[in-house]
């Protein structure tokens, strides 16, 4: 999976990059990018298996279009120091629920639980040539709880991103999970300017551009 990932990463010739982080069973911006934009490299990641590979399926058709390659990551992202595995309660119903946290079991019981490799962003991000793509254009993390944690794994390099959309609050899903303060908090103290409420989210996922920390 990794090794896929870098050796990608070191012979295409693309310059535009995407990540899609948490994609559930039929990923809408990973599908969306494939279907509009252009010499785009996607990378799109999805700790459970099911969710997957029923995203897989989903995005087949999309494959090779319009100059675009797509690297699919069965794996989690997390502020962790070194590669490493990890419990996913994987959630009944809907499996896009699913997270690294304890369930609160209020909306969502648990079906069953598997272990998922886990990586830092920081080590992914450290993989890419960055005189090559420059940026990434867009990341959107949705990670039911560990959105904060993957932002501040990629701490060195919140400068490469030009766009990102975050959830920013999981309304007390997941036992211990980050509040929606804390995630904003942490967005603007590290340079990141609230946008924009994505539409039809309810106030939980939102946009933020990149500005630079500034210096009192």
């Amino acid at each position: 999976m990794l090794q896929e990932f870098e050796n990608i990463i070191a012979s295409t010739s693309l310059k535009k990059l995407r990540f899609d982080i948490g994609l559930s069973y039929c990923p809408p911006n990973t599908k969306q990018w494939l279907q509009e934009c252009k010499d785009t490299l996607v990378i799109a990641v999805e700790p459970v298996r099911s969710s997957f590979e029923s995203s897989a399926l989903c995005l087949r058709e999309y494959m090779g279009k319009n100059n675009n390659t797509l690297v699919m990551m069965n794996c989690a992202f997390d502020n962790v120091p070194e590669p490493t595995t990890a419990k996913i309660n994987v959630t009944a119903g809907d499996p896009g629920c699913s997270s690294l946290f304890e369930l609160s079991e209020i909306p969502y019981p648990k079906d069953r639980e598997e272990i998922v490799n886990v990586l830092p962003f920081s080590y992914v991000l450290s993989k890419i040539d960055w005189e090559k793509f420059e940026k990434v254009e867009y990341l959107k993390v949705d990670t039911q709880g560990k959105d904060l944690s993957i932002m501040k794994s990629a701490k060195e390099f919140h400068d490469k991103f030009s766009l990102v959309e975050i959830e920013s609050t999981t309304n007390n899903e997941y036992v211990n999970a980050p509040t929606q303060k804390e995630v904003l908090e942490y967005m603007e103290e590290s340079g990141f300017r609230f946008i924009e409420d994505c539409p039809d989210a309810g106030g939980i996922d939102k946009m933020f551009i990149y500005e630079g920390v500034k210096n009192d």
